[in-house]
């Protein structure tokens, strides 16, 4: 019996990878929306424009195709066929 293979960003429906580079820079999972991020900008800053004391920025998790994680829709079947391995490998252990 094979070790099942694990469900990774590279077939996760909502990973969106731009490019096809190997790092794949500027890759990003769309599981969930965006969430807004605020940067403070330090005393050095404000005081050359004091009207901006922050910014704002849209934040997605960054992942690259060998990530992982519990959303992918293909992981609860995943841990599952993990069990059954781990189970045929007792089992085979145990007629040794």
């Amino acid at each position: 019996m094979k070790r099942p293979k694990q469900p990774t960003c590279e077939t996760c429906p909502y990973a969106y990878f731009v490019g096809t580079s190997k790092n794949d820079q500027d890759s990003e999972c769309r599981r969930f929306a965006p969430r807004m991020l605020g940067i403070y900008q330090p005393a050095s800053a404000r005081m050359y424009m004091p009207e901006i004391n922050r910014h704002l920025r849209m934040y997605m998790p960054e992942i690259n195709r060998h990530f992982w994680c519990g959303e992918h829709p293909d992981f609860p079947a995943y841990v599952e066929a993990l069990k059954e391995f781990k189970k045929a490998m007792l089992t085979d252990h145990e007629r040794i």
